[in-house]
């Protein structure tokens, strides 16, 4: 069961680890061209700090 889980586990980990930072990345570039299009859109101060916090 522990030698079973483990292979499985270092068989799995890779593939989701870079699943997730491709997701992260697209995510990342989603999130700066949304906030680029919103700062052309409404040059709000506001805005900027809650981005910025956030």
């Amino acid at each position: 069961m522990m030698k079973a889980t483990g292979i499985s586990g270092t068989n799995v980990h890779p593939r989701t680890f870079s699943n997730s930072v491709e997701s992260l990345k697209y995510l990342n570039r989603g999130i700066i061209v949304f906030f680029l299009l919103f700062y052309h859109i409404r040059c709000d101060s506001f805005f900027a700090i809650y981005f910025i916090i956030t």
